[in-house]
């Protein structure tokens, strides 16, 4: 259910910058994908909500079932593996190519520097350098740091943790809407500190209802009414900031308001499909969102990139110098931008990530192994 969700996350993603580069009109007679296209944005926002909860649930898991909680070493060693290589991978063919090129070396060295730790979302030189989408893996991987305990005291006291959380995030939006950088303000990490703790507090809702009221799956009307009540309120978020878009600074004042709001919806709308019926479970999960959150990552880094290479070499061609008004040319770059930002996702996901992890898993149970016979070896 989960990977279906974050394919409806990289699926809006990749419609908004696709939207961005061509202003394709998504309708076909009566039905339409613009709202998505031009609300594709918030998809970010549930990628830090699907975080928030993914990382958090075998924690909640463990906790409730008295079972030893995750370590922070195996927790640090997965999220290195999952992130790092393939972002290093990106800023090296990209700079190594040229596609990201300094006027000196100080500048390069800066902003390699900067992007190497994973801060480099904290400065106006380097926020959008090499590869625009790069500023949010800043903002995760500095949760990351904060996220083991995070998660202690989320254990302990959830209700006040996830309010504190969750204030932070109001509080700090509000403090900077009169700010010189309130944009890029707006995408730090306690601006989206919200969205993480919604994220959390959904696996320890889900799991705890899960464990102690084992008679919802027996209700599944209730619980597929409330999923689909859930739905159509995220549905509604998206088409409300469909309608403003084109006002002054609306959607960044639309997300210092109303961002707590979205993350509830989305959490209203999670928790809902998690305790739905089968048909909408698989209608959620199906194929096509399993395959795409499956390179979900690979293809976050990569289409943007793509999609610019694809209008400097002119693949497709189009007709005068006003590209966008060229219909045919919009829709025919949409097809080749997506299928291409798909092979080459597939190509990295399953050609480079995936044996890194597997390589990581192996040699972690290598580990595990070698523990006990050595400590048989002592105790004979």
């Amino acid at each position: 259910m989960l990977d279906g969700i974050r394919g409806i996350a990289i699926s809006m993603v990749l419609l908004f910058h696709i939207w961005e580069m061509t202003w394709l009109d998504m309708s076909v007679g009566p039905l339409t994908l613009n709202p998505i296209g031009t609300s594709g944005f918030l998809g970010v926002e549930l990628f830090f909500f699907l975080s928030g909860f993914v990382i958090f649930d075998p924690y909640v898991r463990a906790w409730l079932s008295d079972a030893p909680t995750p370590t922070i070493r195996d927790f640090v060693r997965k999220r290195f593996l999952k992130i790092v290589p393939s972002y290093y991978l990106a800023i090296i063919i990209l700079v190594a190519t040229g596609y990201q090129h300094y006027g000196s070396l100080a500048e390069a060295g800066r902003d390699l520097t900067f992007h190497a730790v994973f801060i480099h979302n904290w400065f106006s030189q380097t926020y959008g350098s090499i590869d625009g989408v790069m500023w949010s893996l800043g903002t995760e991987v500095q949760f990351y740091l904060v996220f083991p305990m995070l998660a202690w005291a989320f254990l302990r006291k959830p209700i006040l943790c996830a309010s504190g959380m969750i204030a932070t995030a109001i509080i700090f939006r509000t403090a900077i809407i009169h700010s010189y950088f309130f944009h890029q303000l707006l995408t730090q990490l306690p601006a989206v500190l919200d969205l993480f703790a919604l994220g959390m507090a959904s696996s320890y809702v889900y799991r705890y209802l899960e464990k102690s009221k084992p008679q919802l799956p027996g209700r599944r009307w209730v619980t597929t009414c409330a999923a689909l009540a859930g739905v159509a309120a995220v549905c509604a978020m998206v088409v409300w900031c469909h309608r403003i878009r084109f006002d002054p600074d609306a959607i960044a004042l639309w997300q210092a308001h109303y961002r707590t709001l979205f993350g509830l919806t989305i959490a209203w709308a999670t928790v809902g499909l998690l305790f739905a019926a089968p048909f909408l479970q698989k209608a959620v999960a199906n194929v096509v969102l399993v395959f795409l959150a499956a390179i979900s990552y690979n293809l976050y880094i990569w289409h943007q990139v793509i999609g610019r290479l694809l209008i400097a070499v002119h693949i497709p061609a189009h007709v005068g110098s006003q590209i966008q008004a060229d219909h045919h040319w919009q829709v025919a770059f949409s097809v080749v931008a997506v299928l291409s930002g798909v092979v080459v996702a597939t190509l990295v996901t399953y050609l480079f990530e995936q044996p890194i992890v597997r390589l990581g898993r192996t040699r972690r149970r290598a580990i595990s192994g070698a523990v006990p016979l050595a400590q048989q070896a002592v105790s004979k």
